[in-house]
C-alpha cells in the first residue's frame, strides 16, 4: 500500500505539471491601421449568402394589335383599310386606302364608294386600272356631299366578286372604324347604279 507521504508527493507533482501547461487563448485580431473593422470573408462570415436564381428570359413582345398583316387581307375581295377626309361640309375629299387581290384587268378593285346609313349611294370613285404591284393603295375622290355628323359607310368593290370585303363606317367628325356588320348583303343593288367603269387601262 502507498503511504500517506507518497500520496502527498504524487499529488504535488501532478499539480505542478498542470501549472506548467499554458491555457489555450484566442488570438487577438491584428490591429487595422485605418481603425475600421475588417469585413468578414465569405468563408468565415456567419451570415448565409443566398445564391441568386437566374430568371427566365422575358417573352418577346407580341405584335401590335389592330394592324392588319398580309395573311389577314381578303384573297377575293377589296378591303378598306383607312379613310381620311379633308375639305368642307357638303364638299369633302375622301382619301380611301384599299387592299385588293388584283392580278390585272381580269381581276381588280374597280371602285370604292360612300353610302349613307340606309345604303343609298352618296359618292363613287371609279378606279380606271388594276394595282397588282401597289398594295395597299390610296386614291382620293370628291366632292362628297356629306355633313360632319352624318353616318356614312365606305366599302370597296371587285369587278369579279363584287362587295364583301372589309368596310368602314363612321362620321367625318368622329372618324371611321372597321364595321364587321357591313357584308356583301348590305345594299347589293347599289352595284348596278351609275357611275360604272368604262374600261380598264391595265
Amino acid at each position: 500500500m502507498i503511504s500517506c507521504r507518497m500520496k502527498h508527493f504524487l499529488l504535488a507533482v501532478l499539480l505542478a505539471g498542470m501549472a506548467a501547461c499554458p491555457a489555450a487563448s484566442t488570438p487577438e485580431p491584428t490591429p487595422n491601421p485605418t481603425g475600421e473593422t475588417p469585413a468578414a470573408s465569405p468563408e468565415t462570415s456567419p451570415v448565409a449568402h443566398a445564391t441568386a436564381t437566374p430568371r427566365p428570359p422575358s417573352p418577346a413582345p407580341s405584335p401590335a394589335q389592330g394592324s392588319p398583316t398580309p395573311a389577314a387581307f381578303s384573297q377575293t375581295h377589296a378591303d378598306v383599310l383607312a379613310v381620311n377626309v379633308a375639305g368642307d361640309p357638303g364638299s369633302y375629299t375622301f382619301a380611301v386606302t384599299l387592299h385588293s387581290p388584283d392580278t390585272g384587268c381580269d381581276n381588280y378593285a374597280d371602285w370604292w364608294e360612300v353610302l349613307d346609313e340606309q345604303g343609298a349611294l352618296v359618292f363613287r370613285r371609279i378606279l380606271n386600272h388594276s394595282h397588282p404591284d401597289e398594295q395597299p393603295f390610296t386614291r382620293s375622290g370628291g366632292p362628297v356631299p356629306a355633313q360632319p355628323d352624318q353616318k356614312l359607310i365606305v366599302r370597296g368593290h371587285m369587278n369579279t366578286t363584287g362587295y364583301g370585303g372589309r368596310a368602314m363606317s363612321g362620321t367625318v367628325a368622329a372618324g371611321f372604324q372597321e364595321d364587321a356588320s357591313i357584308g356583301s348583303d348590305f345594299a347589293p343593288g347599289v352595284g348596278e347604279q351609275d357611275p360604272q367603269p368604262t374600261g380598264c387601262a391595265f
